[in-house]
């Protein structure tokens, strides 16, 4: 087990540990809440989050130690900016596979164009077809290459 965390991508990692980690964070603040107004539902809030966040994070370590995830990798060869606040929303990725269309999430929006980019996908991520695109909507994390 030791050996599978070790040799698991470090961006895996970093998201394990944040996630498990929050989620630790907020249930002892819930929990000092509880404490101090004597009021479980100023504390559920906490609890709730809290739960979310640690079953996402040890789904993730799953998908991490089982080795559950393809690892998509490419060049960004196109981005697409939101017109209001010209913040990232998809890239294009040129694989061994063709065209694809990567959906970005908040925390990943330093891909550059020309970046090569590695892209770590659940195996039950859908993948729908769209112009002779495939587009991902999903992924675990994504690492952009130096």
């Amino acid at each position: 087990m030791k050996e599978r965390w070790v040799n698991s991508p470090e961006v895996l990692k970093g998201k394990v540990i944040k996630r498990i980690g929050i989620g630790l964070l907020l249930s002892v603040i819930g929990i000092i809440f509880w404490a101090l107004f004597k009021q479980f539902l100023f504390a559920l809030p906490c609890f709730v989050i809290s739960a979310v966040l640690i079953i996402n994070g040890a789904s993730v370590l799953f998908a991490s130690l089982t080795s559950r995830y393809i690892v998509l990798e490419g060049t960004c060869e196109k981005l697409e900016q939101t017109v209001l606040f010209k913040r990232t929303k998809a890239m294009y990725l040129t694989t061994n596979y063709g065209v694809v269309k990567v959906l970005i999430r908040h925390n990943a929006r330093k891909v550059q164009i020309g970046a090569y980019v590695r892209c770590y996908i659940s195996l039950k991520a859908p993948v729908y077809e769209f112009n002779d695109i495939k587009v991902v909507n999903d992924y675990y994390a994504i690492e952009v290459m130096d």
